[in-house]
Formats: structure tokens, C-alpha cells, sequence
């Protein structure tokens, strides 16, 4: 707490990319046809094809064909959504002020970073876009979270977990028998075969969207009673794991190793200002 990782993380970054420009370029969008001070919204929904681990932790993926009703919200609102990922994805259909960008003839790595850069605000699961979009300070709003430890990050940012049966009880949990019973390993794993993750359904991404765009709009940061609650279990499970678990491999790393790691993991746990979406913590508390 002494060194005041909450604000920390919360602090705006300034930082610039160079390749063959500056990702800060806030016209490199209008490439792909949004109109000159239009806003926009990144949309990342992970597939298996571009790491080809299909059959693999398929919980780190979701059908993109759930997020339309989302995206028509954000687009009755005068927004733009660009959709990022690759071509070995399944293609959206047609729909009015949505680009999806990966099967244009502008995707690149240097405008996959502008478009993040400069993009209202971020939408995703946990993946390697999601985590470039933190380090730009953009506001993230995290779906099918499979992993709640050090999630939402930023004080701006919300999230939907992915629901996890239970074979032995026969019925889904709570996201507080969730945190009470800390079923994922560090990283999100499954270790117990009792539980199955299942993905959000696109009425709970749609309602998630319309809160978040409330919320950034009223810029109040005001919690719920259950919101609040998230957050101090969410801690208290970080200091749990912090005192009973070895987080490096005796055999390949040493004790200053572990220290180090014990260390950046404390950091995560003081440092995590965001929390869940009201409305899905009130429907699944």
C-alpha cells in the first residue's frame, strides 16, 4: 500500500510508437472509411486460428456472431466499431458503421496499434490487444473474463465473468461462491475437472455495453454495494495466494526469483481499481 499502486496504475502513460509513423496519428482511421471526427470503438473477440490451438483452452474464445446486439447498440449511438483480429476468423455480416478491419486491405500491425490508440474505448477478453489497450490508458470493458484476479485494471474499467458450472452441485455459481471457493489457477486454468466454463450470452454483452457507455458518459464512479464486495474479495484471494502459494518452479528458478515474482504479483493485486459491471453482479452476485 506504501507505494500507492492503485494510483499508479491509473496515472496516463505518454508514450509513442514509432514504425513508419506515430500510432498517436488520429487520422489513420479515416483509411478505413470512419469519417473525419466520427468515434469508434475496438472490438476484439479472440478465435483459435491465430494461434491454431483449437481443441485448446477453448475457453479463451468466443463466437463473435454473440456481440452483434452490442455493436447495434454502440452504433444507434453514432459510434463506429471497428472489429480487430485476423482473417482466420469468422467474418461479420454486413452492418452499417462496422468495419471488419482484418479483412481490409489496411490490416497491419502499426494501424492494429493506431486504431487502439486513438478508439473511444476497447472491448475484449483477455488477450494480447486487450493488454496493449491497457498499456495506451484506453478504457477497457473485459468480456468473457475467464480470469478475475487482477481484473478490470483501471479505475475506468468493467467487466462480465464467463459463467462456471459446477458437475457436482449441478448448477452455476455465484460469482461470490466464485471468489469464495477460487476454482482457476493463476493464469485462469481449470485444474478441477468439476468445473466447465461457459461463454456470455449476447444479451449479458449487450447490456453490458449500453452500462459501460452509460457509465463513461455520466463519468461517475460511484459502486454498488456488490461491486465493492468483488473488490475486497478479489484482494483477499491475491493476499491468500501471496501467503500459501509458490508462484515460480523451485527447480528452474531461484528464491530471489520468487521473491521478484511474489513481488509483481503484489503489486497486481494492490494496484487493480476496476470491477465488474452493476447490472451482471447484480444478476449473478
Amino acid at each position: 500500500r506504501r507505494y500507492g499502486w492503485g494510483g499508479k496504475y491509473n496515472e496516463k502513460i505518454d508514450f509513442a510508437i514509432r514504425l513508419n509513423g506515430n500510432v498517436n496519428d488520429s487520422y489513420e482511421h479515416q483509411k478505413l472509411g470512419i469519417p473525419k471526427n466520427s468515434w469508434f470503438v475496438c472490438l476484439h473477440v479472440r478465435g483459435s486460428g491465430f494461434r491454431d490451438d483449437k481443441g485448446r483452452r477453448e475457453y479463451r474464445n468466443a463466437n463473435i456472431l454473440n456481440y452483434i446486439p452490442a455493436i447495434k447498440e454502440i452504433t444507434s449511438r453514432g459510434g463506429w466499431v471497428v472489429r480487430l483480429g485476423d482473417n482466420t476468423m469468422k467474418q461479420l455480416p454486413s452492418m452499417e458503421n462496422v468495419i471488419d478491419y482484418p479483412f481490409t486491405r489496411h490490416k497491419s500491425e502499426f494501424m492494429d496499434l493506431c486504431l487502439i490508440q486513438n478508439c473511444r474505448f476497447f472491448i475484449g477478453g483477455q488477450s494480447g490487444l486487450q493488454d496493449f489497450a491497457k498499456l495506451a490508458c484506453k478504457n477497457n470493458l473485459l468480456i468473457n473474463m475467464f480470469c478475475w484476479r487482477f481484473e478490470p485494471k483501471r479505475i475506468r474499467d468493467r467487466g462480465i465473468l464467463q459463467h462456471v458450472y459446477s458437475k457436482r452441485d449441478n448448477r452455476y455459481l455465484s460469482v461470490k461462491e466464485l471468489c469464495l471457493r477460487d476454482c482457476l489457477t493463476l493464469s485462469g486454468d481449470i485444474t478441477d475437472e468439476n468445473y466447465v466454463l461457459a461463454e456470455n450470452r449476447e444479451e449479458e454483452i449487450s447490456r453490458a455495453v449500453v452500462e459501460y457507455m452509460n457509465f463513461l458518459a455520466n463519468d461517475d464512479l460511484t459502486l454498488t454495494s456488490e461491486q465493492k464486495e468483488f473488490k475486497e474479495y478479489r484482494k483477499i484471494l491475491g493476499h491468500r495466494m501471496l501467503k500459501s502459494s509458490r508462484l515460480t518452479s523451485p527447480r528452474t528458478h531461484t528464491d530471489e526469483d520468487e521473491m521478484i515474482e511474489h513481488y509483481k504479483v503484489a503489486m497486481r493485486v494492490e494496484g487493480a481499481q476496476g470491477t465488474l459491471c452493476a447490472g451482471f453482479l447484480e444478476e449473478n452476485w
